[in-house]
């Protein structure tokens, strides 16, 4: 393996990400997002510049991206692809908005 003083184990990168290190787990087994290096043992290691990888993982999450979503995004990123990502997860939003407006 190289350099170990740069790599992370799962444990350290989740808390250095404020994330469970089971999610971690379950990225991998997925596709999601994978670790830099995998040893024989299974042990997953990490970089510091995964991090921004990681972040955007979180936020797409956060603002209501499916992972089905994401791996699409990841196969062929663009900034293209990611404006129309964002303007159709605003179209449903809006239209939830309207529904719900309704209702009341």
């Amino acid at each position: 393996m190289k350099n170990k003083r740069v790599l992370y184990t799962t444990g350290q990168f989740a808390k250095l990400n404020g994330i469970n290190k089971r999610t971690l787990h379950y990225y991998d087994e997925i596709g999601l997002f994978s670790p830099e290096f995998k040893e024989e043992n299974g042990y997953r290691y990490y970089t510091c510049f995964q991090t921004v990888q990681l972040e955007l993982i979180v936020t797409l999450r956060k603002i209501g991206l499916s992972i089905d979503e994401i791996i699409r995004y990841q196969q062929s990123p663009s900034g293209a692809s990611f404006a129309d990502l964002l303007s159709e997860k605003k179209q449903l939003i809006d239209k939830s908005i309207q529904e719900l407006l309704l209702v009341s």
